[in-house]
């Protein structure tokens, strides 16, 4: 459902590619066919945990490369840093830990689907002290939906709202229809 979505939309945008597929279980033996000449990757959302433990499982890093457009959306974007960080959502999030070995397209950590307003709401208490915990060892830039970082050519710009996060304070850095080099 998602590939067709996602498929739709770059035909509306003027891009069409000859060939789309989903890697997962089902096709992970042909995983040296679909990555040779790939031109665009999408690293789709879900559970951020188990799309690291797949992505570490079948080594997808040593299949990228600066060639490639790689776009990452809410658990893929977390899984493109080095060393991501994986806040947990609720308790049953703690068996594992926040700190995952990630693709190391970049090193920005992002918290997807941010909502600042959220975080003093009964259900978020336990991500926000974690977040804020976190920040302590890294910068955690938290992007509103309808915000996202482009990372071209070495350079990073973050468009649209955007708070960072560092040494327990949330800090809005860029406001909607903003754009700002970080």
């Amino acid at each position: 459902m998602y590939l067709n979505i996602d498929k739709n939309s770059l035909e509306i945008s003027g891009l069409v590619f000859d060939e789309y597929y989903v890697l997962d279980n089902r096709n992970i033996s042909e995983i040296n066919d679909i990555l040779k000449n790939v031109s665009l990757i999408f690293l789709s959302g879900g559970d951020t945990y188990i799309q690291n433990k797949f992505f570490n499982d079948i080594n997808l890093k040593r299949y990228l490369n600066k060639d490639m457009i790689i776009v990452g959306i809410s658990a893929g974007s977390i899984n493109m840093a080095t060393i991501s960080y994986n806040s947990p959502e609720c308790k049953d999030d703690l068996i594992h830990s926040s700190v995952l070995n990630g693709l190391g397209l970049t090193d920005i950590n992002i918290e997807p689907h941010f909502v600042v307003d959220d975080l003093d709401t009964d259900d978020k208490v336990l991500q926000r002290e974690d977040i804020l915990k976190e920040s302590y060892n890294r910068i955690i830039y938290a992007l509103p939906d309808n915000s996202y970082i482009l990372i071209s050519n070495g350079v990073n710009k973050v468009y649209g709202k955007c708070y960072k996060i560092e040494k327990g304070v949330i800090t809005l850095l860029n406001d909607d229809n903003q754009v700002l080099e970080i």
